[in-house]
């Protein structure tokens, strides 16, 4: 299933988020669209196994966890966020503690703003081959 929201400003914490236990049934998103998308809440998206594709080129703030254990998840761009922060301070420009914590197929990785990168941002992403940040 490929989600499109054009419009959609924030997605709440859990929005899409499944159990581990859960079975196959509910892990079911591909790809993930939504291009006005200023926040990201806290593991909005984990254990979506079968999530590959994300876009997200307005984001400013990623929750904790956001994409925990997308295991299929293999690029992840985000022009607008500025810093990978150990806790999330709301208002900020921030991505949380472990974002792609398990995102064991993720290899190409895109911050071309971010100055930081806090505590556990990429714990057991051990795919990742590319890895954009500013010099």
């Amino acid at each position: 299933m490929s989600l499109n929201f054009p419009k959609c400003s924030i997605i709440g914490d859990y929005a899409f988020a499944t159990y581990a236990s859960n079975t196959s049934k509910y892990h079911t998103i591909s790809q993930a669209n939504f291009p006005s998308c200023t926040h990201i809440g806290e593991r909005a998206f984990a254990n979506q196994s079968k999530l590959a594709t994300i876009s997200f080129p307005s984001c400013k703030y990623i929750g904790a966890g956001a994409f925990a254990s997308c295991v299929s998840l293999t690029t992840a761009s985000f022009p607008r966020v500025l810093s990978i922060a150990d806790y999330i301070i709301t208002g900020t420009t921030d991505l949380g503690l472990g974002i792609f914590y398990n995102c064991s197929k993720l290899s190409t990785v895109s911050f071309p703003k971010c100055t930081y990168v806090g505590s556990y941002a990429f714990y057991k992403a051990s795919a990742i081959t590319s890895l954009n940040l500013p010099e």
